[in-house]
């Protein structure tokens, strides 16, 4: 008589969870505290998987893959909320009272020289043609809905007249 032996899963499912789940941590580092959470998700899940799979000598290929993609997407997060935190720092420097008031300075003095060189009377005139050409345009469009509700109409009673015959 042949025995069957029984081989356990053990470790298998919560493993390959650990290896996807580390995948989209790596993906999604872009988003640090996302990928950090999901990161030590996967670590965990990994771990479990390589604990279950060496109690029953099971492989341990993807828990191991996960376990390591994980700790990579964990240190990737890290480094970007590191990159991000120092380009705020970065700004903030450039972002200082002096650099503001000299742009403010330069800019309003620009923008006043532009003021002083635009015809008021021009701008009034092509605004008030713009406005006609609105009414206009208005006018048309309710012309042409009122002509489609009328079409509509008719279309409606010729349907019911040949309904009815």
């Amino acid at each position: 008589m042949e025995e069957k032996v029984q081989r356990s899963n053990a470790g298998k499912g919560i493993g390959i969870a650990g290896f996807v789940i580390s995948i989209v941590a790596l993906i999604i580092f872009w988003f640090p505290i996302l990928g950090i959470v999901l990161g030590v998700l996967a670590l965990v899940f990994s771990i479990i998987g390589i604990s279950a799979a060496n109690k029953h000598n099971r492989p341990k290929g993807f828990p191991v893959a996960g376990m390591i993609i994980s700790i990579i997407s964990i240190i990737i997060a890290v480094l970007w909320i590191t990159v991000i935190a120092s380009m705020m720092g970065f700004i903030q420097e450039f972002s200082d009272d002096k650099l503001d008031a000299e742009m403010e300075m330069y800019f309003s003095k620009e923008f006043e020289d532009a003021l002083d060189e635009i015809d008021t009377d021009e701008l009034e005139k092509q605004l008030e043609e713009l406005g006609d050409e609105i009414d206009e345009a208005t006018d048309e469009m309710e012309e042409a809905i009122k002509e489609s509700e009328e079409e509509m109409e008719e279309a409606i009673e010729e349907y019911e007249e040949e309904q009815e015959e």
